[in-house]
């Protein structure tokens, strides 16, 4: 698999992604450069033992984390905590054959529906609170897992034409 390939199945994935108006219309209601919070340590496991999260903590990069395996692709889904904006993201930490280390931002769901690859405003959500973080990444996790099938699915497919 390539960097190319890996890009046309993101592209897919968007295409069949539903409710991507609704992430499209947090990015809009939680903008807020000025007022923005990251989030403790401390205040990020709380949320994750809340929440049960099965993910990883990383401390340093301030982030939640967790791996995937699609056959030999590993991707990793990241959930930035640290610093008041949640741009999410999955990165491929697999050898891609082109040697590339391609990857797929949340910011990309937002851009599929405005057309404005330019302007990075609105296109990530941002937290004030401990609690508006947590609402956020109960959206976030719930994409995730409409995703992760669909890359799933996707790569499948993609296995079955090699």
């Amino acid at each position: 698999m390539t960097g190319l390939d890996f890009k046309q199945i993101c592209d897919s994935i968007l295409n069949k992604l539903e409710n991507k108006a609704e992430y499209v219309q947090l990015c809009k209601n939680s903008w807020d450069f000025d007022n923005r919070k990251g989030l403790k340590k401390n205040e990020a496991l709380e949320i994750k033992n809340q929440l049960e999260l099965d993910f990883k903590l990383a401390g340093v990069e301030r982030m939640f984390y967790k791996d995937y395996y699609f056959g030999n692709i590993q991707l990793r889904f990241m959930v930035p905590y640290g610093h008041g904006m949640i741009d999410s993201s999955y990165r491929v930490f697999s050898p891609m054959s082109d040697n590339s280390i391609p990857s797929f931002s949340y910011r990309q769901i937002v851009q599929s529906i405005t057309g404005d690859f330019e302007n990075y405003e609105q296109t990530f959500p941002m937290n004030t609170s401990t609690e508006e973080y947590k609402e956020i990444l109960k959206l976030i996790l719930r994409l995730n897992e409409k995703i992760t099938k669909l890359f799933d699915h996707e790569f499948s497919e993609f296995n079955l034409k090699s």
